[in-house]
């Protein structure tokens, strides 16, 4: 009898749980401009940001930032120095390979509102 109210009571958390997680990105889209895409490549916050080198990390993870790449806030499009740490952004980016390595470049990022 325990185990069987047990197991319903996990099925619940669950089915709320995935419930949750499926319209959280519904919920986020909904608050964004019109302007902005509907979908990104990457979601996350700016842990690190040298402009000086055209370096930005998001998600610990090391991108690039070109001459070209275009900012976008909610106003509309801007520059590069709008960025700040801790932001959250989404990003579109081109992976190319450099030798042995692949190098991960910026080609637009959007300046999410704070939620």
């Amino acid at each position: 009898m325990k185990c069987r109210y047990l197991r319903q009571m996990f099925r619940g958390l669950t089915a709320a749980a995935l419930c949750a997680g499926l319209l959280a990105p519904l919920a986020q889209a909904a608050e964004l401009p019109g302007s902005y895409p509907s979908t990104f490549q990457e979601v996350g916050t700016i842990d690190a940001l040298d402009l000086a080198q055209n370096n930005m990390v998001i998600n610990d993870g090391s991108v690039t930032l070109t001459d070209d790449t275009a900012v976008y806030s909610i106003h509309g499009r801007t520059g590069k120095y709008a960025l700040r740490k801790g932001e959250r952004v989404g990003i579109k980016y081109v992976d190319t390979t450099q030798g042995k390595n692949v190098v991960r470049s910026v080609t637009a990022i959007w300046i999410l509102p704070e939620q």
